[in-house]
């Protein structure tokens, strides 16, 4: 194995192969058989060391099998990972290469080659990967809460590698105590106020910052909101409650007052565990007037009652039944009659008797009535019908009376059923052969529009098309009539009505170009014949663009065989084209999610308008990166919000929009030229933009560094981003256009240009021996804060490499520092 950072990894040196092992074949008759003669490394190291963020390439030589089917091994589990690499050096000599391009710690482990001859496994020496960063917690302080001037502890831990790991405490700003190696315990001998701890770990790479722990004081509880009593009986009651503040400590229990009112005088005191906050009171008396309140308590005390809270039991049940019941009328409907309870046993509260009836073993309906009689309408006379009946009050339904039973009636005699059923048939065939006779009719009608109208001027027909979807061409004025037969929206049809051209009104001509993702345009189209029956195709006509992509002009302007100059107020007015049309979008809510140079178009004009992606993403797949089975997305054009959650807004647009600014200031030079889509994410969330291009004004990179900000809301919008585009292009409305104001540094020239290949090359690719100072992790995945030692990072700091002391090492170019006088965002 070897590890490749630019150049040679330490003590990775490559050797000279060894001669093969056993190297030798047999041969039975005409067939050959071919055995595994030797696997070996190009490079020897049994460890390899590589800071986070760095690029490692192993590789395996394998001699004596030709076509293997070589697998890299990690930890006993096979790699899945797509950059792997087998080359053939002769047909029985092989080379595989794995990458990895920006190590992180899950990469550490060991690695080793392994290939199947025969049914037997061979494995190649194996090779640890350690990779180094600043250290990574384990254990991180913890929000709690004590009690006053009481001791406790905090715990903190972090690892390597490298190690020694060392552990710094503070308190608020000051720092706790000495220096401790990891792990570490904090021993507090108490508090009396909220106060905050964090701690830091520290190794020779540089040093992380924990999360802010709160420490709180607990204090006696707040007392409970909301009581509530509910689900009241003739003797029982249930109350729930809302726990107020806990005082930061967990509440344990919480006391019920009963009492009955207006008196006050207490019935029951309860204690109940809690949660659930809810407690059920038994044994009160009927039809009485009952308050009750609530306390709650944690280790610290108990909290003051709540306000009293009044209620009223219910009354008993009655306990009386309804007797002899009997019908006193059958025709036309059924009344019923029952012996009324004695006038000692109702009470004031009695709201009647509650009637139920039963058919089919079910239970059919029910009413309440006041008197001893009722009118049931809604039965079945051919089946058997069970009445019962009971006296109800607030407090429910007493005992129910015997069951009646009244036995189904039988049909009058000589009465058939036959007829009738005979005239229902007769009339469900009649409806059926009119629903067929007017569908075959429809059908006939709808296949070319309406059936032909009368006859108008000269006898010809007049023809309507009502169909669902059809070409109206009888003008304007019909066009809601057949937006209406389609059956959309009435917000899409308002749209459409604006957009839609009717067919009469052009006509077309040859074509200039098809295909699945065509980039020509139709000025004039030849109308497309359909299949009798049928309507007509809808189209989408798009002005003709000249000019092509603003993408493929820019470049043609600097690199093209006859270049051209571009004046900036030319740039600049299609940074206004671009801007108004993306205001326009937003402002109807539209989100583009892919608007680049390259989806622009540029008319005879030189006017720009903004297109979509489906119709160039074929051209420009190489800005795109797939990540495992995800669509192509425009990486280098993504907003932070989008590459890490998958979140596209009008904020998102105006970050593409700062990057489309940047391709047209450089006449369409490719954005972060160097640096990989898989490490942009790392790229940006560690401070870094795109720099400011030699000729860009100040005022336009400040334009595109506010569209760069980590907090989208911050962004400005479309139309504050147009109207100060407006501004500075007025303010060069006194140059000459036919001259190219530049911005120029009248300063010394810059030792290290924007263009120096060597800002853009990706992690650890550099050729030579110079190497990058500040060795950091690449991706900052937490919310912790990273200082590198032994640099400061910051703008405008002067550009010089330092050795970190790992000799031979190369380092993440996350932190370069930028060459003076250059600026950054």
């Amino acid at each position: 194995h070897s590890a490749h950072g630019g150049g040679t990894a330490p003590g990775a040196a490559l050797t000279r192969p060894e001669p093969p092992r056993n190297l030798g074949r047999s041969r039975s008759g005409a067939e050959d058989s071919i055995f595994l003669l030797g696997m070996k490394f190009t490079g020897p190291p049994i460890k390899l060391k590589v800071s986070q963020g760095q690029p490692v390439k192993l590789n395996c030589s394998l001699e004596g099998m030709e076509d293997p089917e070589m697998l890299w091994i990690k930890d006993g589990a096979v790699v899945q990972s797509v950059d792997q690499v087998y080359i053939p050096v002769d047909e029985d000599h092989w080379i595989g290469f794995l990458s990895l391009k920006s190590v992180e710690r899950t990469d550490s482990g060991k690695y080793w080659c392994q290939v199947e001859n025969g049914g037997k496994k061979e494995e190649s020496q194996q090779v640890w990967l350690i990779v180094e960063g600043v250290p990574y917690f384990t254990v991180e302080p913890e929000d709690v809460s004590v009690s006053p001037n009481a001791p406790f502890h905090m715990a903190c831990a972090a690892v390597g590698p490298p190690e020694p790991v060392t552990i710094v405490w503070w308190m608020g700003d000051s720092r706790v105590g000495l220096p401790d190696i990891s792990p570490s315990i904090l021993n507090v001998s108490g508090i009396n106020q909220s106060t905050v701890f964090s701690c830091e770990a520290h190794n020779v790479k540089g040093l992380s910052s924990s999360r802010t722990a709160t420490v709180q004081i607990k204090a006696m509880p707040l007392p409970p909101l909301n009581v509530t009593v509910s689900q009241v009986t003739s003797s029982n009651a249930s109350v729930v409650w809302v726990p107020g503040f806990d005082g930061r400590a967990p509440l344990h229990s919480c006391t019920l007052q009963v009492a009955e009112s207006p008196d006050g005088q207490e019935v029951s005191t309860e204690v109940t565990p809690v949660p659930p906050f809810a407690y059920g009171v038994q044994g009160l008396k009927h039809s009485t007037n009952y308050s009750v309140r609530v306390q709650c308590s944690n280790e610290m005390g108990s909290s003051p009652f709540t306000e009293r809270v009044y209620f009223q039991t219910l009354e008993l049940a009655p306990s009386s039944t309804p007797q002899n019941i009997h019908v006193i009328q059958r025709d036309p409907g059924l009344v019923l009659e029952w012996e009324g309870v004695a006038p000692d046993v109702l009470k004031e509260n009695v709201l009647g008797y509650r009637l139920e009836w039963i058919q089919d073993n079910m239970t059919q309906g029910e009413m309440i009535v006041q008197d001893t009689k009722a009118n049931l309408t809604t039965w079945n006379p051919l089946k058997d019908l069970i009445i019962r009946v009971c006296v109800l009050n607030s407090a429910g339904c007493g005992p129910w009376s015997d069951l009646f039973l009244l036995e189904a009636q039988e049909p009058p005699y000589g009465t058939s059923w036959v007829p009738v059923a005979l005239g229902i048939l007769t009339a469900l065939v009649t409806a059926v052969a009119l629903a067929l006779i007017l569908l075959r009719k429809r059908r006939k009608e709808t296949r070319f529009g309406h059936a032909f109208g009368s006859v108008v001027g000269r006898g010809d027909p007049a023809v309507h098309f009502r169909a669902a979807r059809s070409f109206n061409r009888e003008g304007p004025e019909l066009i809601e009539a057949t937006l209406e037969s389609i059956g959309i929206s009435d917000e899409l049809k308002t749209k459409l009505k604006d957009v839609l051209i009717q067919e009469q009104q052009f006509t077309l001509g040859r074509m200039l170009g098809k295909g699945k993702n065509q980039k020509t345009k139709e000025k004039n189209l030849r109308l497309r014949s359909r299949p009798k029956g049928r309507l007509p195709i809808p189209m989408v006509i798009l002005p003709f663009m000249k000019h092509g992509d603003l993408h493929a002009f820019l470049l043609m302007s600097r690199i093209g065989e006859n270049p051209f100059n571009l004046p900036v107020q030319t740039l600049l007015k299609f940074m206004i084209d671009i801007a108004s049309g993306m205001e326009y979008l937003s402002s109807k809510n539209f989100i583009h999610r892919d608007l680049a140079a390259r989806n622009c178009m540029l008319d005879e004009n030189m006017n720009v308008s903004v297109a979509d992606f489906g119709l160039s993403k074929k051209i420009y797949s190489g800005d795109y990166y797939r990540q495992g089975c995800a669509s192509k997305l425009p990486v280098k054009w993504l907003a932070l919000e989008s590459l890490a959650d998958n979140l596209y807004t009008t904020h998102s647009d105006v970050w593409a929009f700062g990057v489309t600014m940047w391709e047209i200031v450089t006449r369409g030079q490719t954005p972060y030229a160097g640096i990989e889509n898989a490490e942009i994410y790392n790229y940006l969330i560690s401070g870094n933009r795109l720099k400011q291009p030699p000729e860009c004004l100040e005022d336009v990179y400040d334009l595109m560094c506010r569209c760069w900000h980590p907090e989208p809301k911050l962004r400005p919008s479309f139309g504050v981003l147009r109207s100060q585009l407006e501004m500075i292009r007025g303010r060069m409305s006194t140059l000459s256009l036919s001259q190219d104001p530049l911005y120029v540094n009248i300063g010394k020239d810059k030792e290290s240009s924007v263009s120096d290949p060597a800002v853009h090359t990706s992690f650890g690719n550099t050729d030579g021996d110079e190497t990058i100072a500040g060795a950091a992790a690449a991706a900052v995945t937490s919310d912790y804060r990273y200082i590198m030692s032994p640099l400061c990072l910051g703008d405008d700091v002067e550009g010089e490499r330092h050795p970190d002391g790992q000799e031979g090492e190369n380092k993440s170019l996350l932190y370069e520092l930028e060459a003076e006088g250059e600026k950054s965002c």
